[in-house]
């Protein structure tokens, strides 16, 4: 899944991370807005179109943090890589802030 990174003071890079933690570059754009509409664009959305306005019941989110299969972007800023579910609804970087997963 690609995701987008502020890189500079005025650069966002979108690339992905490998399962090793290792950050692969993309592209880089000026601005935040374009860093996204690339990265809906590569993870096979539509930027054009306006997001639904109510939440999917049937997103997995972590209970502590809400991050999401989708979207585990405060998880990478915490812990300097993806999270990865160690719980139905707990995310493994919760779980570690936590003393572990029960």
């Amino acid at each position: 899944m690609y995701v987008y990174i502020k890189s500079e003071s005025q650069l966002w890079t979108v690339g992905f991370y490998r399962p090793d933690g290792t950050w692969v570059p993309e592209s880089d754009h000026p601005t935040k807005e374009e860093a996204a509409r690339r990265t809906v664009w590569l993870n096979g959305g539509y930027p054009d179109l306006e997001p639904s306005p109510e939440p999917l019941a049937n997103v997995r989110r972590c209970r502590v943090c809400g991050c999401t299969d989708d979207d585990c972007r405060q998880c990478i800023e915490k812990t300097g890589e993806p999270c990865y579910w160690v719980e139905e609804d707990l995310c493994s970087a919760c779980a570690e802030e936590k003393g572990g997963a029960s």
